[in-house]
């Protein structure tokens, strides 16, 4: 095997949650240094390591250093003390308990290697390891461009061998936020509770074209039906990059314990991809002295959000999109966390503009959290060639091209470095940001060589 494998054994046994990239950027540092190559480390932990090969071309190789840090119920993990504890099995490195953090460590894993390993041929190589991706991009936006020469990049970020992405949405993290006002209950009237499990959820770029429902857009029709005189609690989602897989609401209402369950029946047919159907609790609740607060609007504008795609291209391929991520009452004040995705900027722009009204029509005040620029795919590409020739020569296979509707460090790069070339390659990496991460070894080899070849090729004054 490779060298891949001890640098990522070496990688899984340093913490690294995101904002907390101190040890793995001493070790980058220190590879850098035994291996006699220029490094830059700024002030975020970002790290650039740089190899000249005597070469025409040069390459920018990225990938990002912190990871998504979870772990299964009731397991206790400190990711700020300490790595993963793994195995391997059928082939695939899989953690016990916990995320692996493949995602993006076998990106590093491979550079790595290919920095230390001595090949004939291959360009000189700008590797570049950003801190924050999975949270707010703030290693990329914060690096010294200046650093780089290279105008073609390489981000090891991806999660399937054979397919290059080739270009990516921009992002937004919306914020919105009322005070609601604490009322009193009403005679003849009663608490109840909704709960919706049992989901698919999902990525809110990647899965969003698919037949997923977002639970807080069920509750919000549920609640539109029922039109409580109140709410106790609501509470929907985890991230806001995250279909909501759960929600579920403490409320008033006039109607009887039969109604309610009537109206949540009408839900429970819904269909999501291979035949799920969602779970829809309702029960009464005793009678005591509970905090009520007027839902103000609150149903209204979970109803008149625009949930999921909103413009198409190409039949199924999603250019804009809305996702309710987060629904949180708390000290009498609502929140909810939103991301609005767009691979055009006009579009981006609109619907800024829109979901700003529609908060002020409902009386919340909207923030905009974090902005992230998307890339383009460019009309002619030496690496995107060179990448599809050597795999399909190496494995009698063809590379497929992507688009994805995700936000990516390219967008990023590409906003800082005019004219920038920008692809994405990686092994077959499953299930990512969850306990049940895994990774394909002999996938990596695979793409290890690919990568290798495909970047000798590069260099090459005319491409073989």
């Amino acid at each position: 095997m490779n060298k891949w494998v001890k640098r990522f054994e070496e990688i899984m046994s340093i913490p690294r949650p995101s904002g907390k990239e101190e040890k793995i950027a001493d070790y980058l540092c220190d590879f850098a240094r035994k291996n006699k190559l220029k490094r830059f480390r700024d002030e975020l932990n970002n790290v650039i390591i740089k190899k000249d090969n005597g070469s025409q071309e040069t390459i920018i190789l990225q990938a990002h250093t912190d990871m998504v840090c979870v772990a299964d119920k009731g397991m206790i993990h400190n990711f700020n003390e300490q790595g993963i504890n793994w195995v391997v099995e059928d082939g695939f490195i899989r953690a016990k308990g916990t995320t692996l953090g493949a995602d993006n460590g076998i990106g590093m894993a491979v550079i790595l290697a290919l920095l230390e390993e001595d090949v004939q041929g291959m360009p000189n190589i700008e590797a570049v390891f950003t801190v924050q991706e999975e949270t707010t991009m703030a290693g990329a936006k914060a690096l010294d461009y200046s650093k780089l020469e290279g105008k073609t990049l390489l981000s090891l970020d991806g999660d399937r061998e054979g397919v290059l992405e080739v270009s990516s949405a921009g992002i937004c993290d919306l914020l919105f936020e009322k005070k609601l006002k604490e009322i009193k209950q009403k005679d003849g009237t009663s608490v109840y509770s909704v709960e919706i499990s049992n989901l698919i959820g999902g990525h809110s770029g990647e899965d969003i074209n698919k037949k997923r429902y977002n639970a807080i857009e069920i509750l919000g029709k549920i609640l539109k039906e029922i039109n409580p005189v109140g709410i106790v609690s609501i509470f929907g989602g985890e991230r806001s990059n995250v279909i909501p897989s759960t929600a579920s609401c403490e409320f008033v209402s006039e109607k009887s314990m039969g109604e309610i369950s009537f109206i949540c029946s009408k839900f429970r047919e819904l269909e999501e991809e291979n035949g799920n159907h969602p779970t829809i609790l309702a029960s009464k609740l005793e009678d005591r002295k509970w905090v009520i607060y007027d839902e103000d609007e609150m149903v209204s504008f979970i109803n008149n959000f625009e949930h999921g795609v909103l413009r198409f291209v190409d039949g199924n391929q999603p250019i804009t999109s809305e996702n309710m991520g987060i629904l949180r009452l708390s000290d009498g004040k609502i929140k909810i966390r939103a991301s609005l995705r767009s691979s055009d900027k006009g579009d981006e722009e609109k619907q800024l503009k829109l979901l700003k009204a529609l908060g002020k029509i409902h009386g919340f005040s909207f923030e905009l959290l974090c902005q992230n620029p998307f890339f383009e795919c460019k009309g002619s590409s030496k690496l995107r060639d060179s990448l599809k020739f050597v795999y399909e020569k190496l494995y009698q296979k063809q590379v497929r091209e992507k688009h994805i509707h995700a936000g990516l460090e390219g967008g990023v790069f590409a906003e800082n470095i005019e004219d920038l070339d920008v692809c994405v390659a990686a092994a077959d990496i499953y299930d990512l940001h969850s306990t049940k991460e895994r990774v394909d070894i002999a996938s990596v080899e695979r793409t290890y060589e690919w990568v290798k070849q495909a970047l000798i090729n590069f260099a090459k004054e005319k491409l073989m």
